[in-house]
């Protein structure tokens, strides 16, 4: 059996920095790379460097996952955050040792966005994400404005965007699309490795799709309100269908945390402010909402409300 290969004479060259040359011990990298192999027709080779390696981060055979990351991709994330951990709804149909690994897996860039006036493009610099802006928390409107008036819609948290995806291009008439953001809001950026990720888990994909549409139906229901006749009844409509996604109910009855001006309960509905400020008035001395430092607190049963608001409406119509 051949004995191990002869040692160079003189300094090591294995690394500039071994301090062979200068009459020390060789580092154990170098002793490591003249080992004599295993096995005889075996080459020795060093060690590959760790940042050309790429290995999964992580591999679950039971559940056929096997997911890759380069350290450079994990470098260029920036704030990272597990989107199930802050949106636990969307693994809600995940078994609990399921949820647990593709809680791990599935990252998302998030952006913190304050008050005020938003462009969505900055969040996805030129080239959109695969799937969406996720709204994590916080309250924003889009408002639409063309021929002198404007329609707004409201979002929250889980709601998905899709700001790329333009309606505004209208020719016979300029449509204006605008983004207010009036609560601080943190956005999840759900991109083409986001997507790659729940692609193993169908329902994930699922329940992503599902918040599309949830929103869709939320404007529908949006569109319905404004058909209404009178802006009292638009008003308590909408206050009910607002307190069933944001309300906390209490022993005085149901809070809505929103902080919606009359403008802005206007472009909800479709009506004018002073009209707004008119039908709250009246709303107000019935017992159905009231005005708080908080937002709105809203009394009694809804379908019997709106049932006697109806009725007193159309005797003095008459």
């Amino acid at each position: 059996m051949p004995g191990p290969p002869p040692r160079p004479r003189g300094p090591c060259t294995c690394t500039p920095a071994c301090p062979v040359g200068r009459g020390g011990p060789c580092r154990p990298a170098c002793e490591r790379a003249w080992r004599t192999p295993r096995r005889t027709g075996r080459v020795a080779r060093p060690a590959l460097d760790r940042a050309s390696r790429r290995s999964p981060i992580a591999t679950y055979p039971g559940f056929g996952i096997a997911i890759h990351r380069t350290r450079e991709q994990g470098c260029q994330m920036g704030n990272v955050m597990r989107v199930l951990d802050a949106d636990p709804d969307l693994g809600s149909a995940l078994p609990p040792e399921v949820f647990a690994v593709a809680s791990r897996h599935a990252l998302a860039e998030v952006k913190e966005i304050p008050v005020g006036e938003w462009d969505p493009s900055t969040c996805y610099d030129g080239s959109h994400p695969l799937v969406g802006l996720l709204l994590v928390d916080g309250l924003l409107t889009r408002d639409m404005s063309f021929a002198g008036r404007m329609s707004s819609e409201l979002m929250g948290a889980g709601d998905l965007l899709r700001p790329w995806d333009q309606d505004a291009d209208f020719d016979p008439i300029p449509v204006d699309v605008t983004w207010q953001v009036l609560e601080k809001a943190n956005i999840a950026v759900l991109d083409r490795h986001f997507a790659a990720v729940i692609g193993k888990w169908p329902v994930l994909v699922d329940a992503v799709a599902g918040r599309a549409v949830k929103r869709s139906r939320a404007l529908a229901f949006q569109l319905a309100i404004s058909q209404v006749t009178r802006v009292d009844e638009r008003l308590l409509v909408l206050m009910w269908h607002l307190a069933e996604r944001w309300g906390r109910v209490g022993p005085d009855g149901v809070r809505v945390p929103l902080r919606l001006t009359h403008e802005a309960l206007g472009r909800l509905v479709g009506a004018r402010r002073p009209s707004v400020t008119t039908a709250l008035t009246g709303l107000a001395k019935r017992g159905c909402v009231e005005r708080t430092p908080t937002g709105w607190l809203l009394h009694g049963d809804p379908a019997e409300q709106l049932a006697e608001l109806t009725n007193d409406n159309t005797v003095s119509a008459a």
